[in-house]
């Protein structure tokens, strides 16, 4: 998703499109067939803003943008593991490595 396109409600642009589309200049895309079957899977929700009322913020701890941020980097950053590089691959680099 691409965020400076104005489709970052989508999932893809490809729905994007359909909806406009089918809407035309001038019409509801809400209002269409489409897009209210599609919506609740293509919508984009953010991983890391909270979006409640103050109320329930408040109430769920009041975890600032920050602190789940680097909740989030401290969580990859221990649960991450490469995939090991298959040996052809690594021989290429070994090779790539030593020519100097």
């Amino acid at each position: 998703m691409d965020m400076s396109t104005g489709v970052a409600s989508y999932g893809s642009t490809e729905n994007f499109l359909m909806d406009a589309a089918m809407t035309g200049p001038g019409g509801n895309l809400l209002a269409e067939d489409h897009t209210y079957s599609n919506f609740k899977h293509e919508m984009f929700k953010p991983k890391l803003i909270d979006r409640s009322v103050y109320i329930n913020w408040k109430a769920a701890g009041s975890k600032t943008l920050e602190l789940r941020v680097n909740e989030k980097v401290k969580e990859i950053l221990e649960n991450f593991r490469p995939k090991p590089v298959p040996s052809q691959k690594f021989a290429k680099i070994v090779d790539i490595k030593d020519y100097e």
